[in-house]
């Protein structure tokens, strides 16, 4: 299988029939309660994989949290088969089994209702270049996490005096404990993504591209402004 080529599951969305696939999109893994072997970490005694699936049917978004189920706990060997893209190759019964929903955006806007209105302008004015050009909505995306970043308290410059950058600033947040490492990973993935609309490149911004920083600032702003 191509590296390019889309990951599903299937039958995973509350809001649709059984057969429907829904897209792996994102995911990062947490992991807590270390073992050792002679001074040398073995495992994990517990591992939390943090996911965002795109349903085909009805576009909802999905963010599911997986936890295999062990007593002894989880081996370096087992890492791969459960941790990030991992949870998109499981069966669905061994999905089922081992995830729950956290939150769905089924008819929701991209950004939730309580959001500022400094990152709300941010995002309209994305909506108006849209139509013209991809890579131009795609900055706009960033710049209105940046106007997130910015809303949370995230600091302007370094203890240096330098500038701080984009990256600098999310991983503030998440080290003054403002987001959570989910938050802050899905930050980070929306800052790459639309790194493609803001340099020169023989790669554009494609479609989905596009739907992914959507979903990923949909689930920012419902995380950290929602209720």
């Amino acid at each position: 299988m191509s590296e390019d080529e889309p990951l599903y599951q299937i039958g995973i969305c509350p809001n649709c029939p059984a057969q429907t696939q829904q897209q792996f999109l994102f995911a990062t893994e947490e992991s807590s309660g270390p073992m050792t072997d002679l001074g040398k970490l073995v495992a994990y005694k517990q591992l939390e994989i943090f996911s965002l699936f795109r349903c085909v049917r009805c576009e909802s978004i999905l963010f599911y949290c997986t936890m295999p189920e062990t007593t002894a706990g989880i081996r370096f060997d087992e890492l791969d088969y459960y941790a990030v893209e991992g949870v998109a190759r499981l069966t669905t019964a061994q999905f089922q089994e081992l995830s729950s929903l956290l939150h769905s955006t089924k008819d929701e806007s991209i950004l939730d209702s309580s959001t500022p209105e400094l990152v709300k302008r941010c995002y309209e004015i994305g909506t108006k270049v849209r139509p013209i050009s991809k890579d131009l909505y795609a900055l706009q995306l960033r710049k209105t996490l940046e106007a997130i970043c910015k809303d949370l308290g995230a600091p302007d410059q370094l203890e240096s005096g330098r500038r701080a950058m984009l990256w600098q600033q999310i991983d503030a947040l998440k080290e003054k404990n403002v987001v959570g490492s989910f938050i802050c990973d899905a930050a980070h993935k929306l800052k790459e993504i639309s790194n493609n609309g803001a340099h020169y490149s023989e790669s554009t911004v494609t479609d989905g591209d596009i739907r992914k920083l959507e979903h990923l600032l949909r689930l920012i702003t419902s995380y950290v402004y929602g209720s």
